[in-house]
């Protein structure tokens, strides 16, 4: 039975490796199954509107938005069981350059992960790719920042609806910290 010493300059890559592996993981968890989620939320906001029926009486209803999607109205009375696409309704324009960008910050994100991804399996990598990945990163966060253009779009545009954080922005909110 030999036993393995390990040198001071084993040790130090060995624990460079465990760090990588622990950013990795946070960065796989939190930045790109986040963005994931903040892409296809139905609910990355919402507001608060006010619908009458016939006997004069009002309904304040919470409505839900995401990037993609929406619970419209029949949805919202029955307690938001499903979601439908911009186009399914006339509903107006979604929001192109938040979904764009979010688009595009998960594939950036998903390069830069498997380079790291990458490096932890095999431990080897190279300098260019590095530098790439770093970059990438940096693009996704960005990116995935760019995804709050959304309350600047017609469907929070409106005075008398204030759009506040759904789950799916706040996912956007820790995916763009992560990718970071």
């Amino acid at each position: 039975d030999a036993i393995i010493q390990l040198t001071p300059q084993m040790a130090r890559k060995r624990t460079k490796v465990f760090q990588l592996f622990v950013i990795g993981l946070a960065v796989l968890i939190f930045g790109f199954f986040c963005s994931v989620y903040a892409l296809t939320s139905c609910n990355f906001t919402s507001t608060d509107v006010e619908f009458g029926d016939d006997d004069g009486e009002y309904d304040l209803l919470n409505l839900h938005y995401g990037l993609f999607k929406y619970s419209p109205l029949d949805s919202a009375y029955d307690g938001y069981p499903f979601c439908v696409s911009y186009f399914e309704h006339e509903f107006g324009e979604p929001p192109a350059i938040a979904r764009f960008s979010g688009c595009i910050s998960v594939l950036f994100g998903s390069i830069a992960l498997s380079v790291l991804w990458y490096y932890l399996i095999t431990c080897v990598t190279h300098y260019l790719a590095w530098e790439i990945a770093s970059i990438l990163f940096i693009l996704a966060a960005i990116c995935q920042g760019l995804t709050f253009s959304f309350f600047k779009s017609e469907i929070c545009s409106d005075e008398d609806h204030a759009c506040v954080l759904g789950p799916g922005a706040i996912a956007s909110l820790l995916a763009t910290i992560m990718w970071f």
